[in-house]
């Protein structure tokens, strides 16, 4: 009943806890992850979801933010679910590796936008490097300037 009561996204929300009798202070990210690594170690299977594996577990301890990522990122020290797990950063293709992936697969047919989109796809589902190629090229590489279109991508222009 307390937790309905209370609105994280408030100005006075430690004043709000503070009135409710719950804890003002969460864990200092860094002991947050280590108690995550210890979780993710002691887990008969890796988790797919690190978000869902993360809440079958934040209930055990009240100094566990209900949103870690909302929490620590006000503060500036949110990065990701992978780090706080203490997981390997993902690694993207860079756009060269994807173009020369995409250039050697190929296929003959029609070259319109729309196709080449779905083609990525194909590709990208059948590819060894899949977890390495973003979903959706176009937003990911535009923000590193390089992407162009699916016709570049594909060495069509």
């Amino acid at each position: 009943i307390k937790k309905k009561q209370l609105n994280s996204s408030g100005d006075n929300y430690l004043e709000k806890r503070r009135k409710l009798q719950l804890p003002t202070i969460f864990y200092e990210i860094q002991e947050l992850k280590i108690v995550c690594i210890e979780k993710i170690r002691q887990a008969e299977e890796k988790p797919k979801n690190l978000q869902k594996f993360y809440n079958s577990f934040k209930h055990e301890d009240e100094k566990f933010p209900k949103n870690p990522f909302i929490f620590y990122n006000k503060v500036g020290q949110w990065e990701s679910w992978r780090e706080l797990f203490g997981l390997a950063k993902d690694q993207w293709l860079t756009y060269q590796e994807l173009k020369d992936i995409c250039t050697n697969n190929f296929i003959i047919g029609n070259k319109t936008s729309k196709n080449l989109t779905v083609l990525y796809l194909k590709i990208r589902d059948k590819s060894t490097s899949r977890k390495k190629m973003p979903r959706h090229p176009d937003e990911f590489y535009k923000n590193t300037g390089e992407w162009i279109s699916y016709k570049s991508l594909f060495g069509l222009e």
